[in-house]
């Protein structure tokens, strides 16, 4: 059976955790750089606006840049919709822009994402998310993730910024050795 299959059949109680880290202490220079450009376009407010956020000034490292809306339902996450899907986060989670992740991952899957955005909005704001990926034959991959929102014409939290990095590790680790901190 692949994992994909056992993912759709699974809690995400039986996964391993994803960690929320707020102290944002990146370690891989492309979040790093992520994180930096969602200070700068913040410019002292809460968070920036998506019409802040410039694809174009990420260069070579766009591919690593994913935007969703984020959809509430009484106030809980109820939906992630791709704005914007970078060919690093299609790597690991195939082809996104056609449909809401709800739709595209099996419920465990996307129940880990949820996760993660509520994370960030209990911390108020952008977060470091780092750990295993469990999805279709991935897990050989660990993440680090920049985390934070965005406004939408002036509507708070509308907007997810992930700035992703997948790399070879092993579901006990956080991100492998070595990684670059330049």
């Amino acid at each position: 059976m692949s994992s994909f299959d056992r993912s759709s059949q699974l809690s995400i109680d039986s996964f391993p955790p994803i960690e929320i880290d707020p102290s944002l202490d990146f370690q891989h220079k492309i979040t790093k750089l992520g994180f930096e450009h969602w200070t700068e376009k913040a410019a002292g407010r809460a968070m920036p606006d998506r019409a802040d956020i410039d694809p174009r000034a990420f260069g070579p490292y766009l591919g690593h840049l994913t935007l969703f809306n984020i959809r509430f339902n009484d106030g809980a996450v109820d939906g992630l919709v791709p704005r914007i899907v970078g060919s690093d986060f299609e790597s690991v989670f195939g082809d996104l822009k056609s449909v809401p992740l709800e739709e595209k991952l099996p419920s465990a899957i996307y129940d880990r994402w949820r996760l993660v955005v509520t994370g960030m909005m209990e911390a108020g704001g952008p977060v470091r998310a780092t750990g295993p990926i469990v999805y279709k034959g991935k897990e050989h991959l660990v993440a680090e993730l920049v985390v934070a929102p965005l406004s939408s014409g002036g509507e708070a939290n509308s907007v997810l910024y992930v700035v992703s990095v997948f790399l070879p590790g092993t579901p006990d680790d956080g991100l492998p050795d070595g990684v670059s901190t330049a």
